[in-house]
């Protein structure tokens, strides 16, 4: 009962969240601008049709045909507004705007926060998101200097970029030097409110989501296919945990929730002690016909504490050297 409430408990907050503040619309339509330090001319309410020319008809597509636009940080966009179409000026759409900032990344400790425009990389102006991550994917792990717009002053700062693994397109995970930082586009995506059955489904489907992710991470770290720094103790948890709490209620509630999905998968785990350990001893008594005799009952608990004990303690272990 365990694990399903701790499921549960995180599939009614994700679906109240939704409920709550809405859901990205599926048109790309304008909501509340963010701050930027290059001139836009977007309004909120406006329908975006196209950016240099090129259409768009998603949010993901505004996102994916960014790289790929001509140069320059000031872009024409086709937008229509009050059903009358206009041409008007704005940045690019994956600008190097912070819109996330991870904890425990380089980014994070050198105190970089969402809403940040990153102008400069290591002295070369850039303009687009994509000017900034393909460096540092190849920086292999060489300090990088960055010029910082931020409330429409500017600041430097250097961090070393951090090897961290990253699930892969294909399946699996790959190790990439990062900053932790994602972009974000120049404004916010204006929301609708969904019905309580696709909250619902938005909360289960996000749920599974990060139940899949830590299964296949757990297949990896065992193999050795990735580092046995991803194994956090209670010294990453609390710093993530004020970082969440830093940017505001809503984010530190969904970090709950995906925190109560993180420990009803570990309940799972088939280790006497834990539920998922109950779990296979049943199986086992109802495959063999009889249960485990206590003297194995007692040794398998105590081999399951002891696995427990040193979990906890690489993790510790990690807070303090990865």
């Amino acid at each position: 009962a365990g694990p399903v409430a701790n499921f549960l408990f995180a599939i009614l907050v994700i679906a109240g969240g939704a409920l709550w503040s809405g859901v990205p619309d599926e048109e790309p339509r304008v909501g509340a601008l963010r701050p930027h330090p290059v001139e836009t001319g977007l309004r909120e309410g406006d329908l975006i049709r196209s950016v240099a020319g090129a259409p768009v008809t998603s949010l993901a597509e505004l996102a994916e045909i960014s790289a790929a636009l001509p140069p320059g940080d000031n872009l024409p966009w086709g937008v229509e507004r009050d059903g009358a179409p206009m041409i008007v000026p704005g940045p690019r759409p994956l600008s190097p705007l912070i819109e996330r900032v991870n904890p425990l990344s380089p980014a994070h400790r050198a105190g970089l926060r969402p809403g940040d425009v990153i102008l400069e990389l290591n002295g070369s102006p850039i303009s687009d998101f994509a000017e900034l991550r393909l460096p540092v994917l190849a920086s292999e792990g060489a300090p990088q200097r960055l010029l910082i717009w931020r409330d429409g002053g500017r600041l430097e700062t250097e961090l070393t970029p951090a090897l961290t693994d990253q699930p892969a397109e294909g399946g699996g995970f790959e190790a990439r030097w990062q900053l932790g930082v994602g972009a974000g586009l120049p404004f916010e995506p204006a929301l609708r409110r969904p019905g309580l059955i696709e909250a619902v489904g938005i909360g289960a489907e996000r749920t599974w989501s990060v139940i899949a992710l830590n299964g296949s991470a757990l297949a990896h770290l065992i193999t050795g296919a990735i580092s046995h720094c991803n194994v956090r103790g209670v010294l990453a948890m609390g710093e993530v945990s004020g970082a969440t709490a830093a940017q505001g209620g809503g984010s530190f509630v969904m970090f709950l929730a995906l925190l109560s999905v993180v420990i009803g998968f570990m309940n799972l785990l088939p280790i006497p002690t834990l539920d998922g350990g109950h779990l296979a001893l049943y199986a086992w008594e109802g495959v063999r016909g009889r249960a485990p005799s206590p003297r194995v009952t007692s040794a398998l608990m105590t081999v399951g504490m002891g696995l427990l004990v040193g979990l906890m303690l690489l993790g510790l272990v990690n807070d303090l050297t990865c």
